[in-house]
């Protein structure tokens, strides 16, 4: 039986919905895992119901506080936390999620002298920081990977990017990209009542925060209005910029063509009714959730030239990262129904053959037991 720390300090969106979907698949003959995280997200904007979520799941949950921004004194006291739980029990492997875990998993994990696994889901110094703040988590990030163990990316690029800023070497690094059960989107489900007049409905779903770039939607959708009068936007999420493009829709004259869900248990319902999904990152881990659960559905996908979406049918554009170039081909599919159908079936079909959340479980079952085995 091979024993799992896995510590995590992001609590919700993309890693909330890896650890959720991957751990209870676990052969609980071969593993046990246990979750180190805090008890509830400072930053959670309105989604808090890992910790039960994931004690539902069957696992077992110790809450320790973390932060998500830099803090020395609360940073060392996690440590500490995390090094006596792998001291009092044994523990054969941790695997640390995100950057804040990604410092304190590894840190406990070498003073305890157990493997470590880190998993970035998407280097926080490939935002739109200034250069003082970049070079800054760059430092740490390289200084952490001199820790060793593996780095586990959701995808081949995210695996380029640490190669390329020298954060591990290339044997120390493997990919495995994110799944989802094919059996979850067999039966499409009941519309829901959103309260919204007919109309093209276009859809995002994520953290209102300067990554996702939503400000860049908003205005692309005055943009489409032009051509397409009846369209209308979706928000579905909560973040630190939720006012800002509350403000920005109404400089645009947008009004009740934009909709601010907030955060919503339902969203992936939500995403069923869309008639496309819209994706404006400057940068993603891997291929988001959002995106495989929108095609799922057979939905198409709009986003910004993103390589980790190259190849993927069901994406019906990437266009450059420009308003007026995702408003132009956005009005273009909002207008031809028939096509954007077909890149939505496309998109089902290639979702189901290539991101298996079985085949997922598996390579990770895998990378378990040859980290574990690492410790002799």
């Amino acid at each position: 039986m091979i024993r799992v720390l896995e510590v995590v300090e992001a609590t919700v969106g993309g890693v909330k919905q890896h650890l959720l979907s991957v751990l209870p698949r676990l052969d609980p003959a071969r593993f046990h895992v246990t979750v180190v995280c805090p008890p509830v997200r400072a930053c959670a904007y309105g989604d808090t119901s890992f910790v039960d979520e994931a004690r539902q799941a069957g696992l077992t949950v110790y809450p320790v506080p973390m932060t998500r921004e830099p803090a020395p004194g609360a940073d060392w006291q996690a440590i500490r936390a995390v090094r006596r739980l792998l001291r009092d029990q044994s523990f054969d492997l941790v695997h640390a999620h995100s950057s804040k875990a990604g410092l304190v998993g590894r840190v406990a994990a070498r003073w305890a002298g157990v493997p470590a696994i880190y998993s970035p889901h998407a280097f926080f110094f490939l935002g739109d920081h200034a250069p003082a703040k970049r070079g800054f988590y760059v430092v740490v990030e390289w200084c952490l990977g001199r820790l060793g163990g593996t780095l586990l990316c959701v995808s081949e690029a995210e695996r380029q990017s640490a190669i390329r800023y020298r954060l591990a070497p290339a044997s120390r690094t493997v990919v495995i990209e994110n799944g989802i059960e094919p059996g979850d989107f067999a039966t499409p489900p009941a519309s829901l009542d959103l309260g919204l007049p007919p109309g093209p409905l276009v859809v995002f779903v994520g953290r209102l925060c300067a990554q996702k770039n939503v400000g860049d939607l908003l205005d692309a959708l005055a943009i489409v209005r032009t051509s397409v009068p009846d369209a209308r936007l979706l928000l579905v999420g909560e973040g630190e910029e939720h006012d800002a493009l509350a403000d920005r829709a109404a400089r645009l004259g947008l009004g009740p063509a934009v909709t601010f869900l907030g955060y919503r248990t339902d969203a992936r319902q939500i995403m069923a009714q869309a008639d496309v999904l819209v994706l404006t990152a400057h940068y993603e881990a891997g291929v988001p959730y959002v995106v495989l659960e929108a095609l799922a559905w057979g939905r198409p996908v709009m986003a910004y030239d993103l390589p980790e979406l190259h190849g993927i049918a069901g994406v019906s554009e990437l266009v450059p990262p420009q308003p007026a170039a995702l408003a132009g081909a956005l009005a273009t599919l909002l207008q031809d129904r028939a096509r954007a159908q077909a890149l939505g079936q496309a998109g089902r079909q290639r979702v189901f053959e290539r991101f298996s959340l079985a085949q997922q479980v598996q390579r990770v079952e895998s990378l378990y037991e040859t980290a574990a085995g690492s410790r002799a």
